[in-house]
This record gives structure tokens, sequence and C-alpha cells, in this order.
């Protein structure tokens, strides 16, 4: 009986050994093909990344524009302001155009 039990924990470990080899075999194949894919993932984030920049930097430059258009519509009333008050000042000092 000695004999037979041996036997059959050895074919137990020799099973258990087999059946970790195997899971880990498949671990393997099922990382390499989503490995395999990353590549092809990466390129389409990229691009999606830099799709979304170029808007980003279209609605910038946008709002650049308008900062600008803002900016010297805002020198055109100062300058009008400062026109009018020189002429406010000037007249309050006796000089007229």
């Amino acid at each position: 009986m000695n004999d037979l039990t041996q036997l059959l924990v050895n074919l137990t470990i020799l099973i258990a050994t087999v059946w970790g080899a195997v899971r880990a075999g498949l671990n393997i194949y099922k990382h390499f093909h989503l490995l395999k894919d990353l590549p092809d993932e990466i390129d389409a984030d990229l691009g999606e990344i830099h799709r979304q920049l170029n808007a980003v930097w279209g609605k910038l430059d946008h709002l650049t524009e308008l900062t600008d258009a803002r900016l010297d519509r805002m020198e055109r009333q100062l300058n009008y302001l400062a026109g009018t008050i020189r002429i406010n000042l000037e007249n309050l000092e006796g000089r007229h155009d």
C-alpha cells in the first residue's frame, strides 16, 4: 500500500504541475495577444490626443482674436476719452479750438 500511496502522490503532483504549466501558458498567450494590439491602440489614442490638441489650439486662436479685437476697441475708447478730457481741460483754461 505504501508504493501505491507514493504513486498516487507523485501522480497528483504531476497533474498539478501540468495544470499549472497549462494555465501559465494560457496566461502568456492571452497577454501576448493583448500586447500585440497595444501599438495600434497607442496610435489611435495619440491620434485622438492630436485631434483634441488641435481643437484646443483653434479655440485659443479664436480667443486671442477676440481679445485683440476687444483691446483695440478699448484703446479707441480710451483715446476718445483722452481727447474729450483734453478738449474739456482746454475749454476750462479758456483755450478754444
